[in-house]
């Protein structure tokens, strides 16, 4: 995985003063395998050796721009490490066995192995860019689908493991950095309200997770009834880095203001003092 290619997160992308980053990730499963929760060891092997072929064989016009990693090589500093640059989820390095993921020398596109799903596309992308990522994950989508076949049906959609997922089995999100809006208390508010137009607030790892850092990933809730362009395109419609911005200057504002009315007496207590000792 070493290697002297800038990676992603390395680069200032658009809205970067709010979005740290944008992702859109794809929950696939192969339409002769059962879910991984009830497959065999040997399964689990069979599912990893042909998505891992899917990619890096030499009929695969992008096989040259990923590397395999088996999770049984790697050591528990080294997977916390693939959780903490968002690679992987937590819960893929939480039972290594049976699991292993590809990724793109620039760490942009990762994709897992027998996680929760067979298969889980993920694209990230240096600021505001839900266009760029989605269209980077389609293309991987239909690579792969060429050779593994995922199970769908006509009504539900691409199956998944968990039933939220089902349909589109997308999820597009962006990291949002909000220090301001966080000591002010406002969040809980706009999660509350933001769960009303079908998008959802979640930690900084995700679904479960604590928010590290005042940071934030706000991603679509509705996977059902829609197309992957209209799940990213209803984020990308109510999600504003302006609002979020004049927000965060308010809120910055109203502490600056706070700060110099508190200092106000020390100040004037410490003018006295100084007066009374040059007298």
């Amino acid at each position: 995985m070493l290697n002297e290619e800038k990676k992603w997160y390395e680069k200032a992308g658009k809205e970067s003063d709010v979005v740290i980053s944008t992702r859109v990730r794809l929950a696939r499963n192969l339409a002769d395998m059962p879910f991984p929760n009830r497959m065999t060891p040997d399964q689990k092997a069979a599912v990893e050796r042909r998505v891992r072929d899917a990619i890096l064989s030499g009929n695969s016009a992008i096989a040259s721009d990923f590397d395999f990693v088996q999770m049984d090589d790697l050591s528990n500093e080294q997977a916390v490490s693939l959780v903490e640059r968002h690679i992987v989820s937590p819960e893929f390095i939480a039972n290594a066995k049976g699991r292993g993921f590809l990724i793109s020398k620039d760490e942009r596109i990762s994709i897992m192995v027998n996680e929760e799903d067979h298969v889980r596309i993920q694209v990230l992308h240096e600021g505001l860019a839900l266009s760029e990522a989605a269209e980077m994950a389609d293309r991987i989508d239909t690579l792969l689908n060429e050779s593994l076949r995922f199970a769908f049906d006509s009504e539900l959609g691409y199956l998944t493991q968990c039933p939220t997922n089902l349909g589109t089995g997308m999820r597009a999100s962006v990291m949002l950095h909000l220090p301001a809006l966080t000591e002010n208390g406002a969040m809980s508010r706009i999660s509350t309200n933001l769960s009303k137009l079908g998008l959802v607030i979640r930690g900084t790892y995700g679904e479960g997770s604590n928010v590290i850092g005042a940071m934030y990933q706000l991603s679509n809730q509705i996977t059902l009834g829609l197309s992957e362009k209209r799940g990213c395109g209803k984020l990308a419609e109510h999600y504003d880095a302006a609002h979020f911005r004049r927000a965060q200057n308010a809120c910055f504002a109203q502490q600056e203001h706070q700060c110099a009315r508190q200092s106000r007496p020390l100040r004037r207590r410490a003018e006295k003092r100084t007066a009374a000792f040059l007298r």
